[in-house]
């Protein structure tokens, strides 16, 4: 029952919102506006991928910042890496 409420709930307020352009990690986003991403369309890095990352930005004096998302496996939420950039280490 509340995930029928749930759906038609949701597909009134899409119906009736505004269409806007989906954000991408790095971009400014407009206030009060940010599309959430299904998890069919967001790839897990492998265990190498984030290691390399992690490794590149150490090796060039900056710190490495961890995007991650949580997907729901036998009942909790585990993080999983999506993306990692290199930002200034913090003194």
């Amino acid at each position: 029952m509340r995930i029928l409420l749930l759906i038609i709930t949701m597909g009134i307020a899409s119906c009736s919102s505004p269409k806007h352009k989906t954000v991408t990690l790095g971009s400014e986003v407009p206030q009060g506006k940010a599309d959430l991403i299904h998890e069919k369309h967001m790839f897990q890095m492998s265990r190498q991928e984030t290691i390399n990352a992690i490794n590149d930005c150490h090796s060039a004096n900056l710190r490495a910042i961890i995007y991650h998302s949580r997907l729901k496996v036998t009942g909790r939420f585990i993080p999983i890496p999506v993306s990692i950039q290199c930002a200034p280490k913090i003194k």
